[in-house]
Formats: C-alpha cells, sequence, structure tokens
C-alpha cells in the first residue's frame, strides 16, 4: 500500500511517523507492505543511481509485512 502521507507539510519539518502504530499492525496482520509516496521516490533515485538492484528492491517488498523500512530522503549538501 503506497501512501501519500504529511502532503502538506516539507520532509524537513515532519516530525510524526508516517503511519500510526495501528496501521502498521493492520498492515502486518494482512501481509501488507506500507509505504509513502517519498519512499517510492527514494527507490526511483537509488535504482537510477544503481544503488540498489531492482531484484533487490522487489523482494525487500515482497518481504515486508508493516512499515516498508529504509529508503530516507538524504539531507541536501550544502554547495561551497
Amino acid at each position: 500500500m503506497i501512501a501519500c502521507t504529511y502532503v502538506n507539510t516539507a520532509p524537513k519539518d515532519r516530525r510524526e511517523p508516517d503511519f500510526t502504530d495501528a496501521q502498521a499492525d493492520f498492515a502486518q496482520k494482512k501481509s501488507l507492505c506500507l509505504m509513502t509516496t517519498m519512499q517510492l521516490l527514494c527507490m526511483y533515485r537509488d535504482l537510477e543511481l544503481g544503488k540498489l538492484e531492482p531484484d533487490q528492491l522487489r523482494n525487500r517488498i515482497i518481504e515486508t509485512n508493516g512499515r516498508l523500512p529504509g529508503f530516507e530522503l538524504e539531507p541536501a549538501r550544502a554547495k561551497v
């Protein structure tokens, strides 16, 4: 299940988890993988940059019950 969480809040301003514990528990019991649209964007980035193989990504999604760990947006690097 892919959700666009905190649609009106910038990623750097988010303080709460994307999914509640109740949502994560439900997803785990139903063998659902919860991911955000931001994670989906990060997956695309990692695939395009060659940091991740498609089969690795597919397996992580299939094997996850509940919240999908990882695929975080990295802070922007300051340009010197």
